[in-house]
């Protein structure tokens, strides 16, 4: 199921070249050690989604794909209620099953 998203991220935000994806690499691991030191829960995806959008937007914004960073950030914002939705429900529906509170 990830692969879409692997292929949208890796092929559809902008075209890097070596340099480019050593640094979009390099803004991710950078990002996720200051997050882990700070004590913050970060997303490796997001950090390399933003290290990606970044090495592109170096380039020139015309290089970066606009409509594939809308798509991956509203997906971002829909999968948490989604999965709060479908653990409510599920939660909801056993202890109903099983009687309990």
């Amino acid at each position: 199921m990830g692969r879409p998203f692997l292929e949208k991220v890796g092929l559809h935000i902008v075209q890097l070249d070596l340099n480019s994806a050593i640094g979009a690499q390099l803004a991710q691991a950078i990002t996720a050690h200051i997050a882990a030191y700070l004590g913050y829960p970060t997303s490796m995806n997001q950090a390399i989604v933003g290290g990606i959008a970044g090495a592109g937007l170096a380039r020139g914004i015309q290089y970066v794909r606009g409509k594939a960073i809308a798509e991956i950030v509203v997906s971002w914002i829909l999968t948490p209620v989604v999965a709060a939705t479908v653990a409510f429900c599920l939660y909801s529906l056993l202890a109903w099953l099983l009687g309990v509170s």
